[in-house]
């Protein structure tokens, strides 16, 4: 083998490394953001969850409240603004807007009626 030969087996050898470490970091930040995607859906089913503990006639005094996820020092991750109104005669209707407190990004709507029996 000359050097020749030996120099270009070493520069495949580092594109190959470089494209492997491209892809492994890539795959890391999906992960993240799915693993972060997930917290926020629990924390939405929660929320959710607790509005559906409500009595009926307490679900008026929900609507405008933000619920947030606050934990430690760092502040609230997402938050989760309510809306609920008189749909008719006998139904409320709630509606739930997950947010990413740091971007302000919308990340989930939720909307349920609720009955008065």
């Amino acid at each position: 083998m000359s050097l020749l030969e030996v120099q270009i087996a070493l520069a495949v050898v580092a594109v190959m490394l470089l494209s492997a470490g491209v892809a492994f970091s890539a795959s890391m930040r999906t992960m993240r953001s799915a693993r972060d995607l997930t917290g926020a859906a629990v924390f939405l089913e929660t929320v959710m969850d607790s509005v559906a503990a409500q009595d009926y006639g307490n679900l008026l005094s929900l609507n405008g409240n933000v619920i947030t996820d606050a934990k430690g020092t760092s502040g609230p991750r997402y938050a989760v603004a309510l809306n609920v109104f008189d749909f008719n005669l006998q139904l409320r209707q709630v509606d739930a807007q997950l947010t990413d407190a740091n971007t302000g990004q919308i990340l989930a709507t939720v909307t349920t009626l609720r009955s008065d029996r």
